[in-house]
């Protein structure tokens, strides 16, 4: 079974030199446990969601693609594994300093509600706490009025993406403070 995956993976390899895409996409697959396995890794628990890796893998996806198609891939084997080991790191880096980043945005946010203060502070922050990190970040920077455009260059996400996360938050946070 080991030497079919591994020819299957010197074939994958062989076509992605050629610029075939989708032999680059199926590479990614292939190695996908592993990118996982290091994304949770790099991780505590409470930082990460299924979401969140799954998101990563369209991001290691999309700039695999986005090399192959510009013809930047190139390269041996050796040059197109170290390219996605090199991609993979920088994932997790940026996500990493969002995650960073998204700390400091809500620090506000989780700040415990001064005496006489309205108790729904305190309610609004339980909502929001109970998100993961991306999903945090989007209400935060929505509530700011960024625009939807915005908040998907700064997450490295789709527009489409952040609209149909931003339309489901609404409707989750809704439900939970009526």
């Amino acid at each position: 079974m080991a030497r079919e995956a591994s020819h299957t993976e010197a074939e994958l390899l062989a076509r992605a030199e050629a610029g075939d895409r989708e032999a680059v996409a199926a590479l990614v697959r292939l190695h996908e446990p592993l990118i996982r396995a290091r994304f949770r890794a790099s991780f505590e628990r409470q930082e990460r969601s299924l979401f969140d890796s799954s998101d990563f893998m369209a991001t290691m996806l999309r700039r695999m693609d986005w090399l192959v198609s510009t013809g930047a891939l190139g390269g041996d084997a050796l040059d197109l594994r170290l390219k996605l080991h090199e991609i993979m790191l920088d994932a997790i880096g940026e996500y990493a300093r969002a995650l960073g980043h998204e700390r400091e945005l809500t620090e506000d946010i989780f700040a415990p509600a001064a005496e006489g203060e309205c108790d729904e502070r305190g309610v609004v922050a339980q909502a929001v706490k109970g998100l993961d990190v991306t999903d945090r970040v989007i209400v935060f920077l929505r509530a700011r009025g960024l625009k939807h455009k915005v908040i998907a260059s700064a997450l490295g996400l789709r527009t489409p993406a952040v609209r149909m996360r931003w339309i489901r938050l609404q409707e989750q946070l809704r439900s939970v403070l009526h």
